[in-house]
């Protein structure tokens, strides 16, 4: 009989039917025996208690009456207690009458439907559980129960609902009938609960139990059927693996049982790890999980002729799923991997459909998928050749994922394959509808990866994303937008599309970021979305701000993660023997931040131009944080990064130069010329770094690109970094490789070349040529440099002809009218300066002041050096130089342009009477110190001269031109020579040898060259005598102001005056610009003194200085005469005939010339042809006196 559920102890209501023996035998425990249970359990049987009158049966109408020991078990539990119902009365009910044998009636209804044959239905009959028959519940009836039940529900017609009666029954299998089970009963019952796809927990705890207790009886083909069953049904039981997976170890070691191990038991234990996820890096079995894989990597490459194509592809795909090469086991998993790609050629070369065992177009995939994520070498070549011919003519049978897997093995491997590519592209077009977000991404990235511009993919793929892209996860979307990033495909509508879903999750959606994980976004994805937008053009600052947003809170995430870790796991990071903390964070899913990563990030961020602040300050940080742990490549790019980002952090910079300066031999080529490029940007030059890096790049040029060769150079020339070999070397490969250049590379390699001195006439011939044929690919900033950049190979010519003694020069006046100049290479290409110029006018409403400062410095050079050019010039251009003239393109604050240098060298030549002007400005330039009206003072500091040379660079040497051209006399003071005056008289002296072109630019004309030769101790004398005499006159009359140098005054400008004297300062552009630097003042405007002096004229103190200077040099010369040496000529000058120098007398506070420097030990100071200060004219002794001879008294 059958009753409805009964109720059982624990659980509440039971979901299977008990036959009526069970909830007797249920009732009959000790646990149970209590009369609500009691009460509970009849009446969920229909049994009503009766009273205390004897039990009496009815009769039922079935034809089976109640067995009797069902009726005492159930009237002893009832009496068991005092007080309880000690007599139970049957009633039958209607409800529960059941036909004769349902069974029968269930399956003739299946042979009925022709589902079943008649045959086969008794068979069926008599293994199906019946409740009135225990036969199931032994090992044999057990079994049969299982096969039927399997049988029934593979057949067609049967609801599976309907068998759930029976496998109830099955259920009631205890732990004494699972003891009687054998090996191969456990694993067909496993087998068979997967395959009918039944989760019975208690049935299967129970077998998974019984199968550990029997796993070393277990055979290979009992192991493979476990471990399927396992897979199926995702029943992670790590200790039922571990234990068949030892046995199968043990009978591929154990040399008479190891031929019993097939290619498919090996192929069914590997899968269900890799189904299951089990990772081989465990905490205790470590070593035992990799047993099992290395002892398959040694027996599959000998089981060629028994491993299908199938079992092939499970193998290979479970190896590469665990990633093995960090293992102690990844040589013999890579010569595995070698084998089976030699092995494999062959098969798949002569696999035809129409044979058995041929191969799927799904096993290609995975075979082809296993060899690239295991980044095989190239001796996958001729695997990888066959099986694009087989697809090429499968493609039509494969479904979306097999392409997607197949094209991006292609693509990771880096094996181009255009024609597998093409025929792959028809089927994608054609099935595009059916493609999942998934589908979608990776075949973007297969195509992306291989450099595959296919337009009309990339089309259909945009048009499907635009209708489902709310649904795509977070690692999709930056795979999606890395693919159209690598292959430069711009589809406006899915880029805006993309950014605002990118925008919303990032904003609106953070607040659900827990709950909905299609809005958190990982440092990776981040990473790829903020790549591909900058490459793509996509320069949004709101879209730049909201993927920084999201990547600084990942690192906030990621670096809580790794302070939790560090405080609470550090026994556990030791036990498992880490080398950081960091990849102890990257095995538990930590999403930390790498050098790839963050170089990566930063390089977007600066194409982007998102150089906001708080990326600015968040940079630095997150570099110092890595300590180091970055590439070679890494560190090129992050260093170049934050150079473009506009970091100002010399420390950052020079940490990262210090991880350089070890690992330059490491570093690429390409690696290199960033890091040049970078160091020119930030002007930190390394020496060190420097010269390795030119040594490694000259022997293995040919690996560099045009665009590297282009940092190079710009590098080079922003560093100031002057090898001639290594720039000309880089100068040929783009002589050579010119036709690969876009038109603005162009004109930067030459405009670079061009600041760095070197005479090369055909390279720049060559590139003016082509420069002139591709003007229309040129910008107006790219045009204003190759005009510029003539201007400095012409200055630099020109320095060429003065070195070689040519005259006349250019730019030199001559009788009032300069020489006209044929200066290369205006004597050959001044078309191109015109053209150029011309290209610049048209776009002369995007002009920048650094094209401004080059415009008003080309009108200068063409009006003074090269007036030939200048008048045959179009009025258009002449125009435009005009323009460019009256622009204002200095600071405010000129004194903030100044150096130290320059303001402690300011201050010394104002204590030896050199009063002067600072950083006047005049035109384009700024003029350190003018002294007068013609003396310019240039300070050289280092970016002046080339680096670790004394050569000065071609703007310096330019400048210098226009300035002499311009009527003034220049006089260089290098910051060598200074840096060699060590003490206060070595810097007086040296400073008051500027007095000798002072007074050479105020003498008449023909005695300028007598007024250079006068010695330095009466220039000095002269000087403190007048100076002392002013004081004097001074104390005198207190009313009239101090007297100043007439070229140090700065003359008050009357309104009238001023507004005309601004008027001819942007009329005139020529010569006369430099007289309205230092303009006289109205009379009216100057003091009485003043006035006066103004009305001597120059004579009289040019007289005063070449007769003080006559009459020193007869003292001197009567002296020699007369045997006397210095001490005793100073002793004895008041006695002296012919006039001396008086006395100093003692209420003078001030020393004269003489006390601080005897003329025995004058010398003059002299400078050599590269104006090298000579340290010995100051340091040499010249006093031919007896050391006996006694010096005079201070």
């Amino acid at each position: 009989l059958r009753y409805p559920s009964v109720r059982g102890c624990q659980g509440g209501p039971v979901r299977a039917r008990r036959p009526l023996a069970d909830a007797v035998r249920l009732c009959r425990q000790p646990a149970v025996r209590r009369r609500g249970l009691m009460r509970q359990t009849l009446n969920s049987l229909r049994l009503p208690l009766g009273t205390r009158a004897p039990i009496r049966q009815r009769a039922l109408p079935a034809p089976a009456p109640v067995p009797s020991w069902v009726l005492e078990g159930a009237t002893k539990a009832v009496g068991s207690r005092r007080g309880h119902v000690a007599h139970v009365t049957v009633i039958p009910m209607d409800s529960v009458v059941v036909p004769e044998s349902s069974d029968s009636v269930f399956l003739r209804q299946l042979v009925e439907r022709g589902a079943l044959e008649a045959a086969r239905s008794a068979e069926l009959e008599r293994a199906l559980p019946r409740p009135d028959d225990d036969r199931h519940l032994t090992r044999t009836g057990f079994i049969e129960a299982l096969r039927a039940l399997h049988h029934l529900q593979e057949t067609n017609g049967v609801d599976v609902a309907e068998l759930d009666v029976y496998w109830d029954m099955l259920s009631a299998f205890g732990e004494d009938e699972a003891r009687c089970l054998l090996p191969q009963d456990l694993a067909e019952a496993l087998s068979t609960l997967s395959l009918c796809n039944r989760r019975l927990p208690e049935l299967v705890r129970l077998l998974n139990k019984h199968t550990r207790r029997l796993a070393r009886s277990f055979s290979a083909a009992e192991v493979a059927l476990t471990a399927r069953a396992c897979g199926r049904m995702e029943w992670k039981s790590r200790d039922l693996l571990m234990k068949i997976s030892d046995r199968l170890v043990i009978l591929l070691q154990h040399p008479d049982l190891a031929h019993t191990v097939m290619s498919g038991h090996m192929a069914a234990v590997l899968g269900a790890y890799s189904k299951l996820s089990i990772s081989w890096k465990s905490k205790e079995q470590e070593d035992e999980q990799l047993e099992l894989w290395k002892a398959v990597a040694n027996t599959l490459p000998s089981r060629k002729d028994q491993t299908s194509a199938r079992e092939y592809a499970v193998i290979l795909n479970a190896f590469a799923d665990k990633d093995l090469t960090s293992s102690r086991i990844h040589k013999p998993v890579a010569r595995m991997f070698e084998i089976c790609a030699v092995q494999l050629a062959p098969m798949v070369a002569t696999s035809d459909s129409s044979q058995e065992g041929h191969f799927l177009p799904k096993d290609l995939a995975l075979i082809a998928n296993a060899f690239a994520r295991v980044q095989a070498g190239p001796y996958m070549l001729p695997l990888m050749h066959e099986i694009s011919k087989q697809a090429r003519g499968l493609i039509a049978s494969f479904n979306h994922q097999d392409i997607s897997n197949t094209l991006n093995a292609f693509a990771k491997l880096e094996v181009p394959d255009t024609p597998l590519f093409d025929a792959a592209a028809t089927v994608i077009i054609r099935d595009i509808g059916t493609y999942n977000t998934q589908d979608l991404a990776n075949v973007a990235n297969a195509f992306g990866r291989q450099q595959m511009r296919h337009v009309a993919v990339f089309q259909g793929i945009a048009d499907m994303s635009l209708h489902v892209m709310d649904q795509f996860r977070p690692l999709h979307l930056g795979v999606l937008a890395s693919a159209y990033g690598k292959v430069r495909i711009r589809q406006d509508a899915f880029l805006s599309s993309l950014r605002d879903e990118v925008i919303y999750r990032g904003t609106i959606g953070k607040a659900i970021s827990e709950i909905n994980r299609n809005h958190a976004f990982g440092l990776r994805t981040v990473e790829q979305l903020t790549h591909a937008f900058s490459v793509l053009g996509m320069h949004d600052q709101r879209l730049a701000f909201v993927l920084f947003d999201m990547a600084r809170t990942r690192v906030r995430e990621s670096a809580k993660a790794l302070r939790l870790q560090d405080e609470g796991q550090s026994k556990e990071y030791d036990r498992h023997r880490f080398q950081s903390s960091m990849q102890l964070a990257v095995r538990k899913g930590i999403d930390v931040p790498d050098g790839r990563g963050l170089a990566t990030l930063l390089h977007a961020f600066a194409k982007s131009q998102a150089n906001f602040h708080a990326l600015v300050r968040w940079a630095p940080r997150q570099i110092s944080a890595l300590e180091g742990q970055f590439s070679t490549q890494d560190l090129a790019t992050l260093f170049n990064a934050c150079s473009r980002l506009g970091v100002d952090n010399i420390p950052l910079y020079r940490e990262l130069l210090r991880y350089a300066s070890d690992r330059v031999p490491q570093m690429s080529p390409k690696s290199l010329a960033v890091l040049i490029r970078a160091m020119g940007k930030v002007k930190m030059f390394r020496r060190s770094v420097m010269r390795q890096a030119v040594k490694i790049i000259s022997a293995r040029i040919h690996d560099l690109d045009i665009i590297d060769v282009g940092c190079l150079l710009v590098g080079s020339a922003e560093l100031g970094y002057r090898d001639e070999r290594f720039l000309r070397l880089l100068a040929a490969v783009v002589r050579r490789r010119a036709d690969e250049m876009s038109g603005s590379e162009l004109a930067t390699a030459f405009h670079s070349y061009s600041t760095m001195r070197i005479a090369h006439p055909k390279w720049c011939d060559f590139m003016l040529f082509e420069l002139f044929k591709r003007q229309h690919e040129l910008k107006e900033k790219d045009t204003t440099n190759v005009a510029f950049a003539m201007l400095l190979l012409a200055a630099v010519e020109r320095q060429h002809l003065a070195s070689e003694g040519v005259t006349p020069l250019p730019g030199v006046p001559s009788d009032g009218v300069a020489v006209v100049p044929v200066l290369y290479p205006f004597d050959k290409h001044a078309g191109v300066a015109s053209s150029m110029l011309d290209v610049t006018n048209r776009s002369r409403r995007s002009l920048t002041y650094p094209a401004i400062f080059q415009l008003q410095t080309i009108e200068l050079f063409m009006k003074l050096i090269v007036p030939g050019v200048y008048t045959e010039m179009r009025q258009d251009l002449k125009v435009l130089l005009a323009k460019a003239r009256k622009v204002n393109v200095a600071v405010d604050d000129h004194m903030q342009q100044s150096s130290r240098l320059h303001r402690k060298i300011s201050q010394w030549f104002t204590r030896v009477g050199l009063h002067h002007r600072s950083e006047v400005a005049l035109g384009p330039f700024f003029l350190d110190m003018v002294i007068g009206e013609k003396v310019v003072v240039e300070i050289d500091g280092p970016s002046h001269f080339y680096r670790d040379t004394n050569s000065r660079t071609a703007g310096s040497l330019l400048k210098n031109l226009l300035l002499t051209a311009m009527g003034f006399h220049v006089r260089h003071l290098p910051y060598q020579e200074w840096a060699q005056c060590g003490t206060t008289e070595k810097r007086t002296l040296y400073c008051s040898t500027f007095w000798r072109d002072v007074m050479a630019s105020q003498a008449p004309g023909g005695h300028e060259d007598a007024t250079k030769q006068l010695p330095l101790v009466d220039i000095l004398e002269l000087v403190m005598a007048t100076q002392q005499q002013e004081r004097g006159l001074s104390l005198d009359d207190t009313a009239v102001e101090p007297p100043q140098p007439r070229f140090y005054v700065e003359e008050p400008l009357l309104d009238a005056d001023a507004e005309v004297l601004g008027r001819e300062r942007q009329e005139g552009g020529d010569a006369a610009a430099g007289s309205a630097v230092a303009a006289a003042a109205p009379e009216g405007a100057r003091g009485p003194r003043q006035r006066h002096r103004r009305q001597d004229g120059d004579d009289r103190e040019v007289r005063a200085v070449l007769s003080a200077h006559e009459r020193s040099e007869r003292e001197l010369a009567w002296d020699r005469e007369m045997g006397r040496s210095a001490g005793f000529a100073l002793a004895a000058g008041a006695d002296r005939g012919g006039g001396g120098s008086p006395a100093p007398s003692p209420e003078d506070p001030l020393p004269t010339v003489r006390q601080l420097m005897p003329r025995s030990r004058r010398r003059s100071v002299k400078h050599g042809a590269a104006e090298q200060f000579d340290r010995r004219g100051l340091e040499a002794d010249t006093d031919d006196s007896g050391e006996d001879e006694p010096e005079p008294s201070q």
